[in-house]
């Protein structure tokens, strides 16, 4: 819906049952008769005007000391009267019933101020739309020493319907002063100031109210002025401060910002929501060597009042939302570049690494050219900076005009980064180019459509990689990146619709995961190949072109895109899309021959894992755009659109193998029947290149996924798997890894002891004989990029499972750097760590421990704790979880614990281990990474694979229930997942057991 829509909506009052509540800003009368209603419901109505509530909330104090007398003599009467009726009535329950009056629970749940005890007058947790705010004009005083700032915010508000109060958002600012003035014509101001008669606050959703004496002016506009004192933090969101050691081991302090997606307010009062959109003035006082940065250029510099300090004040922003706004203040310098459109790129860092800061600087210039041709529409800002902060919980912000950066997402240094960290380099600032336009420019009316920022930008980093760095072939990437990572998600009963309603701060948090993004960049994928790419980006420029610098809603852009589509297919778009976006899971289609043998019968259902208790087919269907090859043309695909339960299609002629979603392109799984099974995995074995290598990949991830949920036997998995010995593409040996992988580690959790680890490691080293003989050790000059990326997937795999020759080589490299300072390649840096502090002995640990600690490059410094975390050690693995528990010591940033604890929870004993310091430490986590960011989903979900019992998840989620957030669907999709990984050891591993001890193929390489 438009934003006309949601400010209509707010006229009317939200109804709720006295089941459910009680309407506390009522009457005595009314409050005394929710209070003892029997359980026929009744119709309260919650008044959402602020007005109404200001004067109900007044009424409160005028009651409260009559209502406390009423309450205390109710009490008493009723005592009497039941005790005169216990003595009436003793001795005849025979003859009649004792009718019980329960009264309904006072619900609090109501937001109320605590300063005055009052309601606060608006209870929605969505701002009312009776002003809107048009312009900011903000000033920062900081200290970072004393760790404070100052600040006063301006906001111009246009009044759009009747109201005296206005209802902003604030977290945890000390508002000192408030004052407002009515605008003339020309935004000066002829009348006196108003002042607030009254101030509210509601902690649980961070608004303030400012109630005036007089009614606003429907039509006119008021500037707010707010004076207001707050703190900067060590923290990862809001304005916080980051520090870090530069190469002559001087500590330096900056303050930063990361507002997404509720954040702004704690750094200055204001309309905090996607579609409050306004322009934002700043001006910083800073220190003589400190360099501020914000959305748009510097206007001017003047000498502050104290004499000694500068003030900086920027040229307005355009029209944008408040999550959008960010400002850094540092030491840091930069390299620059210009588009050939003439916008000014700058790539800020600390100084002692500017030098790393030169491959983001020219990726981001030539990616920025390509967006602007691809969208046909210029990026509206006259620079782009993107600066790489030291503490950083995401991997970057898309800030308009002001990118920030996690260091090892934005530096690349060619001595100690590998290919995979250049690749991730370019992968993140694409995303966050991409946003410039797509979020930026258009952004969400709120957060139910996020996947149109994010799903959009997932899928747009490819094809910016690929416009640059096109001989990384990165789209064949896309499969392991996204559609994996997606359809595993997707396949737990408690996953989400990609366009899903929220209702708080905590419901919003939680749609930052792979549902957005994954699955969000996979319906993409799936729609261009589908409409094709030059239609579907001719309605994606006029999608911008219409709601530029404005919102829009996920109909919006599936309107444009059918509108876009060919004649043939314009009609189906939107019931497609709506099948995709508003309704949870994806369907696998299952395949079998028909009677007549040219044909074949298709058939959708829900896909989910299973747990070992039955469930209802939930009757989701999809319209699903269907692509195949056959034996007979293997390189020319056919497309048949389904909609219904079961579709026969007509292939022409008999065939002896039929692949189904060809180049995986479509978000589906698929399996089939005994007979087709047979003829994909017989030429799988005869001759595996006759299919593409995304058609491959499909076939691995649908072959073992149909096996992991018992639609095919393990021993027909297991013996098509013996094809890999002749495998020699990085993306399918690298699913096939990765599947086998995931069979080890349930092994290993649920058969500890029984050696069927141990066998199916020595089955994967052997399939992995050749290209790791081949592979190892080599530098990079030697191999092909794409041998680079499988001696990175296949020699990693044999080291970390403990290969003994390689074992003792990265021991070898490892110490030689440790003691010698010997570089090792920047490709093998990452193996040597994992391999030699995972296998290696506790005096190396502890001298690897010293080097991290000293380690300024921040690449070099991020694989270091990786590798510490992997130790096997439990006296390593507590110490490591003590360091995140000291408060005196920031040995591990806050940023680094998600991967602290995962890593560590890697091996039996240290899942353990791990699961029990998050327990005993959860207050703290919380207090520093909030209960549902990226942080602490990562967390949990690691955590908790040391659940290999039953009881343990009810005791898990007896936890998770003391804490209030049992509900919350990453915790049920957490203890979901443990409960799937337990059915299928009950249903599979005994089979796969008997097949390794069955096959005499387990030999150390």
């Amino acid at each position: 819906m438009s934003s006309c829509w949601r400010k209509t909506d707010r006229k009317y009052n939200r109804v709720v049952y006295a089941d459910d509540a009680v309407d506390l800003s009522g009457s005595l009368d009314d409050v005394s008769t929710q209070l003892i209603q029997p359980s026929q419901p009744r119709r309260v109505t919650v008044p959402n005007d602020p007005d109404e509530m200001f004067r109900r909330a007044t009424d409160e104090r005028k009651y409260k000391y009559s209502l406390v007398s009423v309450l205390i003599i109710g009490v008493f009467l009723i005592m009497m009267v039941n005790l005169g009726l216990g003595y009436r009535n003793c001795g005849r329950d025979d003859e009649e019933k004792h009718v019980h009056f329960v009264p309904h629970p006072v619900k609090k749940d109501y937001c109320m101020d605590k300063t005055t005890g009052l309601l606060f007058p608006w209870q929605d947790y969505r701002l009312p739309g009776s002003v809107s705010p048009q312009q900011y004009d903000i000033f920062i005083h900081p200290n970072l020493t004393e760790r404070t700032y100052s600040g006063r915010v301006k906001v111009v508000v246009a009044v759009m319907e009747a109201t005296s109060t206005i209802i902003m958002h604030s977290d945890k600012n000390n508002i000192t002063s408030a004052t407002l003035l009515l605008l003339d014509d020309d935004k000066t101001s002829s009348s006196p100031p108003l002042k607030p008669v009254k101030q509210f606050k509601c902690d649980t959703n961070n608004m303030i109210a400012f109630q005036f004496e007089q009614p606003l002016l429907v039509g006119s506009s008021y500037e707010l002025q707010i004076e207001f004192e707050s703190t900067l933090h060590y923290g990862l969101d809001g304005l916080y401060l980051s520090k870090y050691t530069d190469e002559a081991d001087k500590q330096h302090v900056i303050a930063t910002t990361q507002f997404e997606s509720v954040a702004a307010r704690a750094a200055f009062p204001c309309f905090d929501e996607p579609a409050f959109k306004a322009n934002f003035s700043l001006s910083v006082v800073r220190d003589d060597k400190q360099l501020v940065l914000f959305n748009t250029p510097l206007k001017e510099s003047k000498t502050f009042e104290d004499g000694v300090s500068k003030v900086d004040i920027f040229e307005p922003t355009v029209k944008m939302s408040s999550y959008l706004v960010a400002f850094v203040i540092s030491e840091f310098i930069s390299t620059t570049c210009h588009t050939t459109s003439g916008v000014k790129v700058s790539v800020y860092s600390q100084p002692d690494k500017v030098d790393d800061t030169m491959y983001a600087t020219n990726f981001s210039c030539q990616v920025l050219d390509y967006y602007e041709k691809l969208f046909r529409i210029p990026y509206p800002l006259p620079k782009l900076d993107l600066v790489a902060i030291p503490d950083f919980a995401a991997g970057a912000m898309e800030n308009w005009g002001l990118v920030t950066y996690r260091q090892t997402a934005l530096l690349y240094n060619p001595k100690t980064s590998s290919l995979q960290d250049k690749q991730w380099v370019a992968k993140v600032i694409a995303h966050e180019l991409a946003h410039q336009w797509f979020g930026n420019l258009v952004t969400m009316e709120w957060w139910d459509d996020l996947w149109l920022n994010e799903g959009f930008a997932s899928y747009m980093e490819y094809k910016g990689m690929d416009s640059v760095e096109k001989e990384w072939n990165v789209m064949s990437d896309f499969l392991l990146d996204h559609t994996s990572n997606a359809m595993d998600a997707d396949s737990f009963l408690n996953t989400h619709k990609i366009s899903l309603k929220t209702t708080n701060s905590l419901e919003i948090a939680q749609l930052f995961d792979t549902i957005t993004y994954d699955k969000g960049a996979c319906i993409i994928y799936m729609l261009i190949d589908w409409l094709g790419k030059d239609d579907f980006f001719s309605g994606i420029t006029a999608y911008l072109n219409k709601y530029a610098y404005s919102n829009a809603e996920n109909g919006d852009l599936i309107n444009y895109l059918a509108e876009a589509s060919p004649a043939a297919k314009k009609g189906k778009v939107a019931k497609m899309m709506e099948t995709w976006t508003s309704q949870p899971g994806l369907p696998i289609v299952h395949v079998s021959k028909s009677t007549n043998q040219s044909k074949i019968l298709l058939k959708q259902t829900r896909f989910t894992f299973p747990t070992g208790k039955s469930g209802e087919d939930t009757g989701e269907l999809w319209d699903i755009p269907v692509s195949y090859v056959t034996s007979n043309n293997p390189s020319m695909p056919h497309r048949y659109f389904i909609s219904g339960k079961t579709t026969e299609v007509d292939v022409g002629s008999t065939f002896d193998w039929i692949k189904l979603n060809h180049n995986q392109a479509g978000y589906y799984r698929v399996n089939y029947d005994h007979e087709l099974w047979d003829g994909l995995l017989s030429q799988m074995t005869t001759d595996h290149r006759i299919f593409s290598s995304s058609d491959r990949v499909g076939l691995i991830s649908d072959a073992f996924i149909s096996a992991y949920v018992g639609l095919m036997k393990y021993d027909r998995l297991l013996e098509m798997s013996k094809y890999l010995v002749n495998e020699a593409n990085y993306a399918p040996l690298s699913t096939a890894v990765s599947e086998l992988a995931t069979i080890d580690k349930l092994l290993r959790f649920h058969k500890s002891g029984s050696g069927a680890s141990d066998m199916m490691r020595s089955y994967i080293k052997s399939l992995l004989s050749s290209q790791f003989d081949r592979l190892a050790w080599k530098t990079t000059n030697q191999l092909s990029l794409e041998d680079v990326k499988l001696q990175q997937a296949v020699v990693q795999t044999v080291c970390l499972m403990g290969h003994k020759p390689c074992v003792k080589e990265a021991t070898r490299l490892l110490e030689d750097w440790l003691v010698n300072a010997t570089a090792i390649p920047s490709n093998w840096i990452s193996l040597v760590f994992n391999t030699a502090l995972k296998h290696g002995s506790k005096s190396t640990w502890d001298r690897a421990w010293l080097a991290y600690l000293k380690e300024t490059d921040p690449n070099v410094n991020s694989k270091l704790l990786s590798g510490l975390s992997l130790t096997t050690d439990g006296d390593k693995v507590m110490f490591l979880h003590h360091k995140l528990d000291d408060d005196d010591s920031d040995d591990i940033k806050s940023q680094d614990h998600a991967k602290v604890l995962v890593y560590t929870s890697s091996s039996l004993s240290g899942s353990t281990l791990a699961w029990n310091f998050v327990k005993n430490s959860w207050s703290k986590l919380v207090e520093i990474h909030g209960s549902t960011s990226f942080a602490m989903r990562y967390i949990v979900s690691g955590c908790l694979r040391s659940l290999i019992q039953e009881k343990e998840i009810s005791a898990a989620d007896k936890f998770f229930q003391e804490q209030k957030i049992s509900q919350l669907s990453f915790i049920k999709k957490s203890l979901e997942s443990a409960r799937v990984r337990i059915n299928w050891a009950v249903n599979n591993a005994a089979t796969v057991d008997n097949w390794l001890h069955d096959n005499p193929i387990h030999t150390e390489l």
